[in-house]
């Protein structure tokens, strides 16, 4: 029906049960684990600071682009999708989600928000958020003495 694929690709035939593949399960699931979705049920986000701003790449397949909301509220941007679940087919096998959704990003004054644009694109939604130039400041260095 489905494919499922094999996590033992990194250990070679070697299981995770005990050893350095039980090491490596471990460093792995702890990072990734809160970036998968299907664990989570959360939107997985990327965000990209350059010298004019910030990108955030949220990847977000399946939804339809009229009905994505993207607003800021007291100094917090938020990213809203409400799909209706009730549609969603019932599949013998579910690794992603597509009905409602909502991410929010504390903003810390950094950032324009009469600036801010979207777009969304072959299942990523990306925001460009343009630095505030009064509450960025150069990274200064401190001496260790």
């Amino acid at each position: 029906m489905f494919n499922r694929q094999s996590t033992d690709h990194q250990c070679q035939g070697h299981s995770f049960a005990g050893g350095k593949c039980a090491d490596f399960k471990s460093k792995f699931w702890s990072k990734a684990a809160p970036l998968m979705n299907h664990f989570t049920g959360r939107i997985p986000a990327n965000i990209e600071e350059t010298d004019q701003g910030y990108n955030i790449y949220l990847y977000a397949a399946g939804l339809q682009k009229d009905k994505i909301v993207v607003s800021v509220k007291n100094d917090m941007l938020s990213v809203s999708y409400p799909g209706a679940v009730a549609d969603t087919p019932k599949f013998v096998h579910a690794e992603y989600q597509t009905g409602n959704f909502e991410r929010l990003f504390q903003l810390n004054s950094q950032v324009l928000t009469t600036a801010i644009q979207a777009s969304y694109s072959d299942g990523v939604l990306k925001i460009t958020l343009a630095k505030n130039p009064g509450t960025n400041k150069p990274l200064e260095t401190v001496t260790v003495n």
